[in-house]
């Protein structure tokens, strides 16, 4: 199972994985990716990337731990144990013993065994019921300290140029926060000892250099970052030119054809450019009328539109659910006269994002105030028929 951080698209194809693309299955992972249990792939680290760069990183392990996730039908893999908890421990045949003596330093009942597991290659086991009731004593070997409990700690970032979910421009990373104090747990970034800076945050040698890395917290979880590079330094940015003389009579629809020339950016009639990543349904909205669904473009994970007049709201979903969507206030300047015209298509989907109780987010007063007023203009023309 892939986890789906902020800022991830919708749809994505693993190389790893063959040709075939795995969906999101809400905003927080994508759908079960099938991989074959061979013992390599159970003893070593795992990385994945997608054809658009995004990658998943899963540190080398002794014990696979897996827990019960109440919104899953199945067992889910989970980095680290935590107290009062039921998990199942995928081990080596001959690391079972070490298991079951570091099940019994937190405080677990004995463990239950099975053999010749389908689907477990030869040389593992499971074992399951180990539900571990305090941080282990005493403290546990460096290959089993994901079973320890530990003391609840958690990893967070704050700050930095995040250019997606927990990807950080380079030369701005986020600061690396542990809550609360690690107290005895070792802490590492990269595999490198971090240490504790004077504001707070933790570092290592090489941690806000470019590439993927890894908090690692024993006993306690772990979490992956990317710094990425900054595409200046390596060739520079894709030129886009944004003139519409220049379009010529080249092939495919406005928004396959938007460029970009500096800060100047404009359809190939005037228009506003509107760029987001690709999502299951896209639709830029205006305050009172336009409704332009965002399309998406074959050469990069976003999706385009192409609007007359600058567009209030986006509407962003992943799928039919509340959870799965939201109204996102743009902030933009306003046109001078705005379009007053009924606009039925307007009317309908902003009945169905206020239906829905679809989260406005990103707004200030005025943002809370212009999508109020829409969604009253829109319960008031529901009804009413557009002049010819």
């Amino acid at each position: 199972m892939l986890t789906r951080p902020d800022g991830f698209p919708a749809r994505v194809k693993v190389l790893e994985a063959g040709s075939d693309a795995v969906e999101a299955y809400d905003e927080q992972r994508y759908d079960d990716l099938d991989l074959p249990w061979t013992s390599g792939f159970l003893d070593g680290e795992l990385r994945l990337t997608s054809t658009d760069g995004f990658q998943w990183l899963r540190s080398a392990r002794q014990v696979h731990i897996f827990a019960q996730d109440p919104n899953e039908p199945e067992l889910i893999s989970t980095s680290a144990a935590r107290a009062g908890i039921a998990h199942t421990l995928i081990c080596r045949s001959g690391d079972a013993e070490t298991v079951r003596l570091a099940a019994a330093a937190t405080g677990s009942p004995e463990l239950q065994t099975h053999e010749h597991w389908q689907g477990i290659p030869g040389g593992w086991l499971v074992l399951s019921g180990y539900t571990p009731a305090h941080a282990a004593t005493p403290p546990l070997s460096a290959g089993f300290r994901t079973m320890d409990p530990g003391e609840g700690l958690e990893i967070s970032f704050e700050g930095g140029l995040a250019v997606r979910g927990r990807a950080y421009a380079a030369g701005h990373p986020p600061r690396i926060i542990v809550t609360p104090a690690p107290g005895a747990a070792s802490v590492t970034i990269g595999g490198i000892a971090a240490e504790l800076s004077s504001d707070g945050a933790w570092t290592a040698p090489g941690w806000d250099k470019p590439g993927q890395h890894m908090v690692d917290i024993v006993p306690g979880p772990s979490v992956s970052y990317e710094i990425a590079a900054d595409p200046w330094l390596s060739g520079g940015w894709d030129f886009w030119d944004a003139h519409p003389q220049r379009f010529g009579n080249g092939a495919g629809e406005p928004w396959a054809r938007a460029r970009i020339c500096g800060a100047l950016i404009r359809g190939p009639a005037d228009e506003t450019v509107l760029a987001a990543e690709t999502q299951q349904t896209l639709v830029a909205l205006g305050a009172r009328a336009g409704a332009t669904p965002l399309r998406p473009r074959a050469d990069s994970t976003v999706s385009v539109g192409l609007v007359a007049e600058p567009p209030a709201f986006l509407l962003s979903a992943t799928g039919p659910r509340r959870s799965q969507g939201r109204v996102i206030w743009l902030g933009l300047t306003p046109a001078q006269n705005p379009s007053r015209r009924h606009d039925a298509e307007w009317v309908a989907i902003v009945r169905s994002a206020a239906a829905r109780r679809l989260p406005l987010v990103q707004a200030d007063a005025p943002g809370e105030a212009a999508w109020r007023k829409a969604k009253e203009r829109a319960r008031r023309l529901r009804n009413r028929r557009p002049r010819p």
